[in-house]
């Protein structure tokens, strides 16, 4: 193995726990019941972009080896997606959410 495939593998490795750490955050991030709105819009949503991002960027670099960062899919899209099909919740333009 020379030394540039090395650093080609170094670099998925490092952009695969990256994805997977944003994904954890993403989902982690606003809390769970009951779910912190304020934290949704403010932290999990951008590191969502940010995911998408990088998965984008992993894909243009490395290919069809990049797929694997998709494993992290459902943890980075759960609460956009939730947001999505249910809305946006009343009680959070009444800033009355507990």
């Amino acid at each position: 193995m020379d030394i540039m495939s090395r650093v080609k593998s170094h670099g998925f490795v490092a952009l695969f726990l990256a994805t997977a750490l944003i994904a954890l955050f993403s989902f982690a991030a606003p809390g769970w019941t009951p779910p912190n709105y304020n934290l949704v819009f403010m932290l999990s949503i951008p590191s969502t972009c940010m995911w998408v991002f990088l998965v984008g960027f992993s894909l243009r670099k490395f290919g069809k080896k990049a797929l694997w960062m998709l494993v992290s899919c459902p943890a980075a899209l759960f609460w956009l997606v939730l947001l999505l099909l249910t809305g946006v919740p009343s009680c959070y333009a009444n800033a009355s959410c507990s």
